[in-house]
């Protein structure tokens, strides 16, 4: 029997947590945010083997490994609990942070600026999923299930995520005439190989959160939906691109956002798109120690079924698929994405920063530094008017 699991990845929102809330699942909160945040180089170096530009979605992973997680028992469970480095005693405040997580992206998915993270579960087999899993999936990870039984020679059970915004560039309404008037139509773009292409600037200007990080200008830009931005490292040199992806490992994305200032500046952002279609993570998922799902020999997913005795259901392939864009009008993902900037008064001392060579970006959530979506961008391909 196979397992399959699809988790599509996209940029996603959460919004604010009221204070009792934050008081009650605070724990669990921080502690999904942190193990979310701590595959992000692990993924971005992951695709890069393969593709230039890189994009992901890295609470989507998190949310998958969660469900299937649900699912295990003995060494199995034993070994996912190693790698995320939590103990049994963990697993109750991880489900609570889950629960806040989808209970906010449920309560504001009719928000105009929409966004939301959305997870399923779909059986086909002639077994049914127990309804202690079932249940769990629901309650914890807002998982939308779906059940095919029937007389079938074969099992599969189908995990996903989809995490999506909508939202214009922050103030995207006031921008017309000053982008029309200071955007660059084509604008010199150094490649990792030293080649140079052209491509169209978007300029943003305004009263930013910025600073130096490790030889990187750092740049937190505020999107229209209200609690999200957009995170930019750009390395000064283009071939300290993979040396700053490394150094992520010694710091966290809270405390590199809580080293920031506000400042003027004046950034221009390259019109560009990405897609990672189908990317296969299995291989990087072994490599860090989670192991015995994929086997079928020893993989213990008994929590999910209640299959017959010479049975097993193990996992079979583990990927992702995200897609994230660049333009005037908007940042777009599968579900769509525009942000904006604050106040657009541009002053003289205005520091300018062009993105003009590889960089690094995050979408993080503005209270918590959840990143919902994250990757780089080595040669920038114009999307399409």
């Amino acid at each position: 029997m196979g397992f399959s699991l699809n988790s599509l990845g996209t940029i996603g929102i959460i919004l604010l947590l009221s204070n009792s809330t934050l008081q009650n699942v605070h724990y669990g909160v921080d502690l999904v945010t942190k193990l979310s945040n701590n595959w992000v180089p692990i993924i971005i170096k992951e695709i890069s083997k393969e593709h230039e530009n890189v994009v992901t979605s890295p609470y989507g992973l998190l949310s998958n490994l969660g469900m299937l997680f649900e699912a295990t028992r003995g060494k199995t469970r034993e070994e996912f609990l190693q790698v995320l480095n939590i103990t049994a005693d963990d697993v109750g405040d991880l489900r609570k942070g889950f629960k806040a997580y989808c209970d906010l992206f449920l309560k504001y998915s009719n928000d105009p600026e929409a966004a939301g993270s959305f997870n399923s579960a779909s059986m086909v087999s002639s077994f049914k999923l127990n309804a202690t899993y079932k249940e769990t999936l629901e309650k914890y990870y807002c998982a939308n299930i779906t059940e095919n039984s029937g007389k079938m020679n074969h099992t599969t059970l189908e995990l996903g995520s989809i995490t999506g915004v909508m939202s214009h560039w922050k103030d995207y309404d006031k921008l017309a005439v000053y982008t029309f008037l200071s955007h660059q139509p084509m604008k010199p773009f150094k490649k990792r190989d030293g080649t140079i292409v052209g491509v169209p600037m978007i300029p943003q200007v305004g009263v930013f959160r910025g600073g130096r990080w490790e030889n990187s200008n750092v740049i937190l830009l505020p999107l229209q939906a209200k609690l999200v931005e957009l995170l930019l490292i750009v390395p000064d040199e283009v071939a300290m691109l993979d040396v700053t992806l490394k150094k992520l490992h010694d710091i966290t994305i809270p405390v590199l956002v809580e080293s920031l200032q506000k400042q003027e500046i004046e950034v221009f952002v390259p019109q560009a798109s990405i897609v990672n279609k189908n990317y296969n993570l299995t291989s990087m998922l072994v490599r860090n120690g989670i192991r015995r799902v994929f086997d079928p020999v020893k993989a213990n997913l008994s929590k999910a079924s209640s299959f017959g005795p010479n049975d097993i259901i193990h996992l079979t392939k583990f990927d992702q698929n995200a897609f994230f864009s660049t333009s005037f009008v908007a940042v777009n993902s599968v579900s769509g994405i525009s942000s904006a900037s604050g106040n657009r008064r541009r002053r003289r001392n205005a520091k300018s920063i062009y993105l003009d060579q590889p960089f690094l970006f995050f979408v993080i959530q503005k209270d918590t530094q959840l990143v919902l979506l994250s990757g780089k961008l080595e040669n920038p391909v114009q999307v399409p008017l």
